[in-house]
């Protein structure tokens, strides 16, 4: 059983700019999720009937709302957005480092999902300056669950609208058994192949294994109640931002294959909310 939950009121100040800017963030998200959902269902019902679907552009439609309503949240925003990203890895490491105000958006993480009528999807969004997320949303608009991350104060599992019914989360529990590891790889045919009997190496470690296809909604899960372990591969800030910090405050461990501390930028590493065994990381330590 997970660790028991303490309701508490939302963290941030009430005298505090940043108070606003986070309502008015989350309001954002949980709209943005409403729209999500009635398209989701439109594009199942069109798969059901064997129509080919008019919804095939909403992840860029819903990225330019967000990316509207921010620039009205907090002027003088920069955006790193999957559907709209046009920079070079370099350039968006250096603009990480020094701009602010900054948002990280995945307006539809589990695309593929989505346009094929599987209701595993979320909203991610992760607010920085200067190269430090400070807070962050994952929203799963079909259950109306919504992970939510604040530096310095605490992750939060909340489910509906009402902010002052947020559960604060601790995932550093004493849980006995197996573990069940979830794995998100975005890799070439040829690279996965190099890497597949490693691999093998480490399933076999663990009780069962899991593939979602929404990275935000794997990393949530593996530093809340549902998974013991994520493994990640090929990624970019939008895929991981809000999901990491919700990790990290939650008290998971984020680690690169060598055992150091990952970042946002970071394409290999794994999540634990559970001491692992020597076996295990050293079947880990071997996919590096």
């Amino acid at each position: 059983m997970p660790c028991p939950q303490k309701r508490v009121k939302m963290p941030l100040k009430k005298t505090s700019i940043m108070n606003k800017v986070f309502k008015d963030s989350f309001d954002l998200v949980l709209e943005m999720g409403e729209e999500l959902n009635h398209h989701f269902w439109e594009v199942k019902e069109d798969l059901l009937k064997g129509k080919e679907t008019t919804h095939a552009y909403i992840d860029e439609a819903i990225e330019k709302k967000m990316m509207m309503a921010l620039k009205k949240i907090k002027p003088n925003s920069s955006f790193l957005a999957e559907e709209s990203f046009k920079r070079s890895n370099e350039e968006m490491n250096q603009g990480w480092k020094e701009e602010g105000p900054f948002w990280i958006i995945d307006p539809l993480d589990g695309s593929n999902n989505f346009y094929r009528g599987i209701d595993l999807f979320a909203i991610s969004l992760a607010y920085a300056e200067r190269g430090e997320v400070l807070f962050s949303f994952v929203h799963r608009p079909i259950t109306q669950e919504s992970y939510l991350a604040i530096k310095g104060e605490g992750a939060f599992y909340l489910r509906g609208k009402k902010l002052n019914k947020w559960e604060k989360i601790n995932s550093k529990e004493k849980k006995k058994g197996e573990m069940l590891l979830s794995f998100s790889i975005h890799l070439p045919l040829e690279e996965l192949e190099v890497k597949w009997s490693s691999l093998i190496k480490v399933f076999r470690q663990v009780k069962s294994v899991r593939r979602f296809g929404c990275t935000s909604l794997e990393i949530c899960l593996s530093s809340f109640s549902s998974m013991d372990l994520h493994y990640q591969v090929g990624s970019f800030p939008w895929d991981i931002a809000a999901g990491l910090l919700f990790c990290r405050e939650a008290g998971g461990e984020v680690y690169t294959l060598k055992g150091e501390f990952a970042d946002y930028f970071d394409q290999e590493f794994f999540i634990s909310r559970r001491a692992l065994s020597k076996e295990l990381r050293s079947a880990l330590a071997a996919l590096s």
